[in-house]
């Protein structure tokens, strides 16, 4: 398996992951604060959830620079593998 290979191969399993989060964030909230969870939420709670959307955003940025920087070392098509 090339390098490239590698990396689009985790770029796949890291974006496959942050899908899965958002529903399983939903039903647990929903499921400990019943279904208007989210606006019977603390500020502290919201503040969390806030957080982490703000981490995964900077992650999925992360990956992309990587990926681009990557795909440069490696002569491949650079701006396709960053938009990837």
């Amino acid at each position: 398996m090339k390098k490239i290979e590698v990396i689009a191969v985790v770029l796949i399993v890291l974006w496959a992951l942050t899908l899965v989060s958002n529903p399983i964030i939903t039903s647990i909230t929903a499921r400990l604060y019943g279904p208007s969870g989210l606006t019977s939420l603390s500020w502290s709670q919201k503040g969390m959830l806030a957080a982490r959307n703000i981490v995964s955003v900077l992650v999925q940025v992360g990956v992309a620079v990587w990926l681009f920087i990557q795909a440069k070392r490696d002569r491949a098509t650079s701006w396709v593998w960053g938009l990837f």
